[in-house]
This record gives structure tokens, sequence and C-alpha cells, in this order.
């Protein structure tokens, strides 16, 4: 089993005026390592462009949003606003079958794992948020505060088509904004020393 656990992660302090959130990804698209250009706003720099054919997207992908701005009129259109505090999910972005459809291509997202918080996701407080992957169950659990963890099955070849992934953080905004930020406690397969370098 591998667990790698941020310690921390920030998303401003913009409460109902935040915009528009972050992504945790884990994906196979070594294309977009070399030349990444991700969709704005709603698409949080991994998904589908919305009202348009499957593009824009990061391919061979899994993520986690923390979506702190309600697109209610594309990809959020099947969530509930939430009194503008955002919520939490997870999808497969490549995937066609994680959207609806609209005459012009890609609709709203399907949102899985939905987690409603009951503050602002933009609260001004640092949030924990721990991924776990168990390769015998082929299952990934994740955990945000004190929110119930979420177990996601997945057969990593048909999702990334490899058992090897890149993985980080992706995010994108229209008009507005916010400060978003990570703090890793614990990264795997990572030599453990200490050094007086300061990492950002």
């Amino acid at each position: 089993q591998r667990q790698m656990c941020i310690r921390d992660s920030y998303l401003g302090d913009k409460r109902f005026a935040a915009a528009d959130g972050m992504a945790f990804v884990m994906h196979a698209d070594k294309e977009s390592t070399e030349r990444f250009e991700g969709g704005v706003g709603d698409q949080l720099g991994v998904y589908a462009k919305y009202d348009a054919p499957m593009t824009q997207q990061i391919k061979n992908s899994f993520a986690i949003e923390f979506d702190t701005y309600y697109n209610g009129d594309s990809l959020d259109k099947n969530v509930s606003q939430n009194d503008d505090k955002g919520h939490i999910a997870y999808s497969f972005p490549d995937k066609a079958s994680s959207y609806d459809t609209t005459l012009a291509g890609i609709g709203a997202l399907k949102h899985q794992g939905l987690y409603y918080p009951k503050d602002y996701l933009s609260n001004g407080t640092w949030h924990t948020f721990s991924v776990d992957w168990n390769p015998l169950f082929r299952v990934l659990t994740y955990k945000f505060d004190d929110a119930p963890a979420v177990r996601v099955s997945m057969n990593p070849t048909s999702v990334f088509g490899t058992n090897s992934v890149y993985w980080g953080f992706t995010g994108s905004t229209g008009a507005k904004s916010q400060e978003s930020k990570v703090a890793f406690k614990q990264i795997p397969g990572l030599v453990n020393m200490e050094s007086s370098m300061k990492v950002t």
C-alpha cells in the first residue's frame, strides 16, 4: 500500500468570491508534461471544454477537484450551489462517460463522491488531504478534513494505460481569483533527508 499524505492544502480566504479552485490529478499524458495548455475557469486545467467536442482535457487522467466557484451554466449544472461554499468530487476527465452531452459536444461534469463542505473551501484555513493507493485491491482512498473517506475502485491500465503515472495539481480561473497552496508531509519513493533549502 502506498500513501501520499499532503499535510495541508490552502484555497485562499476569498470565501464566496473565490474562483475557481484546484484539482489533484494523476495522469499518463506525457505530452502535457512537455507542453501544457489546460482549460480555463470551470475546467480547472484538467477537464474538457464545455459545449464543444472532447478537447483540452488531460488525457488518461483521474482528478479530485476542490471547486470553489459554482459554474451552474456549464460543468457544474448537476451540483448544488451550496451557498457558494464550494464542493469536492472526483472524475475521469478523459472519459466521455464522465460528462453529459450537448448538441455541440461535452456537457455538465458527472461529479462522483460529491461532498459539500459546511464552511467555505476558501476560508483562510489549511485543510488536511490524504491519498492512499491499495494495489492489491486496486482501490484509491482519499480524505479531506473531517469529510467521510472516499474509495474509488480503478484498474490503472484501463484508466491510465500504464501502472506508472505523473501526479500533481492543476488550477485555473476566469474573471475572479484565489490563492492556492499545498504543503507535503510525506511523498512515497523519495529519499528522506534534511536540507536548509526552501521548496516552494
